[in-house]
């Protein structure tokens, strides 16, 4: 398992391709009349370098559950209301920032950041 400093230097990467994707778009949108660019691959390369940190921090690539393409693509930015008698719950708002809360063997999880997201990991994942 990476340590907490080296999982942290792998995720800035999906924030600086994410930079670099916004740049390019707007860079193509200047000279297509707004049409952008469509990034061929981009989910390959992706899917592929999160594959690369799961290995790295020991999550098994055949799992159903994947707590960093989880936090990376599905982590709610909405703040939900308690569920009613038919236990739905209502969006209420939005968030000032992203965040999960989990639990895991009876321990709760409130996971805001990435060294959040890697105490969560190393607590389910090692024996």
């Amino acid at each position: 398992m990476l340590t907490k400093e080296e999982f942290l230097n792998a995720m800035t990467f999906f924030d600086e391709f994410d930079n670099i994707k916004d740049n390019i778009t707007e860079v193509g949108n200047q000279f297509f009349d707004g049409n952008g660019i469509l990034f061929i691959g981009n989910d390959r390369l992706l899917e592929k370098y999160t594959n690369l940190l799961k290995r790295a921090m020991d999550i098994p690539l055949d799992e159903d559950y994947d707590p960093i393409t989880y936090w990376l693509y599905e982590a709610d930015e909405r703040i939900f209301d308690k569920p009613d008698k038919n236990g739905i719950c209502k969006c209420i708002g939005k968030a000032d920032k992203k965040f999960w809360d989990t639990e895991f063997d009876g321990k709760e999880f409130h996971i805001e950041n990435n060294e959040d997201l890697y105490d969560y990991i190393k607590y389910v994942y090692t024996d």
